[in-house]
Order: C-alpha cells, then structure tokens, then sequence
C-alpha cells in the first residue's frame, strides 16, 4: 500500500494533538460562505434522504461533481463539511452533501437508521446526481462513518458503480468497527463515545415515540458503549443478528482493479477514534488506497485556509494526496 509519510499539513502551534486538532474545529471553525440548496430524495422503500447541494454560478459552468459523505451522526452542516464544500467549489466542481436517514435536522420515516456497511443510499445519490444529465465526472468524499461507506461501495460490486465515479478522497476510515468501537471506549476517548452515545439514544427515543410498541427504550441508558448500543439497536433494526455480525458486513476488503490509482485516504497516526486494520492485502488483489498520515493526530477536522491543494488530488493525475 503506497504512504505519503510526509504530509504538508503543518497545524497550528496551539493544536499540538490529536485531541485538539478535534474538538477545537468542531466548536469554533466557522465557514459561513457556503449556502446550501436542499432537495429531498424520495426513496423506494417509502423513506427519504435530504440532499444539501453547493453549486457553481451559471457563469461557471462544470461538468464535476463531488458527493460528500459526512461522519457517524454528522450532517452537511458540520464545519468539515462546509470547509470541505468550498474547498471543492474554489476547485471547479459542483459538490453534494448528502444526510444520511435520520441525520440533517429531520428523522426518517421508516424504523431502520443508516449504518457503516450501508451503500444502497449512496448508490441512489450518485445515480439521482447523474440523472440531472449534468455531469461527467463524479468524484466521493468521505469523512470517518461516510469514508467507511465510500470505500465499501467502491469495493463489494464494482459492476454496479457508474463509469463516472473516477476518483475518491476519504478521510479517518474506522475501517474495522470491532477494532474501533474497542479503540474509542478507552478512557482518553470517553468524551467522543458519550457525544455519540448521546445523541444515538435520543434517536432511538424518537423512533420508539413514532412507533409505540416497536423500540424497547428498557436500560437504554445502562448502555456505555458501542458495541452495547449496536447489539440493542443497531444490529437488529438493519437485519443483522448481532453487532458482531454487523461489523463483519462493515469491515473493509481490497478494492477491485479497476479503481487501481483511484483513491486517496487521508489518516491520522493517532486520530483519538477510529482504530482500523488497514485493509489487509489478498493474494491476486492490488489496492487503490494511498495513506496520508498526519504524526499529530486529529481526526477529520483540519484548520487550514490552502484549499487550492485540492487541485492536486481532484486534477488530471490522480497521484498526490493533501489535507485540506
């Protein structure tokens, strides 16, 4: 697996770790200069999804697009996502921040969520996107729980992936969920699993207040980690029969040949939450992932104004990897 061991993200004096390079972000990154057009998706099993998209002015017209994936209980709102949005429009593409079920201010219709091994939603984003007729060159982002998809999707039936999907940035992939629901319940990460924990019960009381009689809120509150809160919940109300049958379904493989060049990851050496095995190799598989590791840390949220190296991954050859 190709690794850019030096990265050209140098983060501020003050953001000495990882911890700080992810909290600090998330409360006081600002990027106002981002307006969104939402459209809903209607999808076939009665549900919807809520598309955030970012496009060029008509006297700028583009054939790219950039879909964006946000992370575990994320939205298109997030900091990372904007700055990321207009990193992608300073470059000449459209983007589309999608929220998964559930996620974007407005709670699904059906029982089930969205989760880790789940690409059908993205699948029909792409698909939709590429309905409008607009667009030649479809570029996937993903941050953290949106990399993992991304990766996955890319990966389990290359058949079914447009021919205009060329290339992928992702970022922070957990990657293995058993290794990183292990590595986030250890105490110097107790702050970010109470955060997610939290809003992950709130909506399971949701559901449980829409559908009487469907969600067993009993001891929802003894449960202190995710792999707890996945055998409760998360497993059972996407089909699966135990949270470890569920992290199996998510965890990453190789990723075919035909997307050989096509990827970068970003990672960090000690982002504090996502711990995964790097995409072990198979013997006749080649991989399309480039690492780009940060000795920092931080995770998915980075303070920087160059949003111009992004032309380096997004242009004609596909071979650099920069942080933006």
């Amino acid at each position: 697996m190709p690794l850019v061991s030096e990265s050209r993200y140098h983060p501020p004096f003050y953001l000495f770790n990882g911890h700080l390079q992810t909290i600090v972000p998330s409360l006081w990154r600002n990027v106002p200069d981002v307006v969104y057009q939402r459209e809903r998706l209607e999808l076939p099993d009665g549900d919807f999804l809520n598309l955030d998209w970012s496009r060029l002015p008509e006297t700028r017209p583009t054939d790219g697009l950039a879909i964006v994936s946000h992370g575990l209980e994320g939205d298109a709102s997030r900091p990372y996502m904007r700055g990321m949005v207009r990193a992608l429009n300073r470059a000449g593409l459209d983007a589309l921040a999608w929220n998964y079920r559930s996620c974007g201010g407005e709670m699904n219709r059906l029982l089930r969520s969205y989760h880790l091994g789940d690409t059908d939603d993205l699948h029909l984003v792409v698909r939709h996107a590429l309905a409008t007729g607009r667009y030649e060159r479809v570029y996937l982002v993903g941050f953290s729980a949106g990399g993992n998809v991304t990766l996955k999707y890319l990966g389990e039936d290359v058949g079914r992936v447009p021919a205009e999907v060329k290339r992928a940035a992702v970022f922070s992939v957990p990657t293995d969920l058993q290794a990183s629901s292990v590595h986030i319940s250890r105490p110097q990460n107790q702050v970010y699993l109470r955060r997610f924990l939290k809003t992950l019960r709130l909506k399971v009381r949701a559901k449980a207040e829409m559908m009487p009689g469907k969600v067993d809120l009993d001891g929802i509150d003894d449960l202190r980690d995710f792999e707890a809160f996945d055998s409760r919940y998360t497993a059972p109300m996407h089909g699966f029969d135990s949270a470890d049958a569920y992290y199996k379904y998510a965890r990453l493989g190789p990723v075919p040949e035909r997307h050989q060049g096509a990827h970068a990851a970003g990672e960090c050496a000690k982002r504090p939450v996502s711990a995964g095995v790097l995409l072990s190799p198979r013997r006749g598989r080649r991989f399309a992932v480039c690492v780009s590791g940060n000795p920092a840390g931080g995770r998915a949220r980075r303070l920087s104004g160059r949003h111009a190296r992004w032309r380096i991954l997004f242009g004609a050859t596909g071979r650099g990897v920069s942080h933006g």
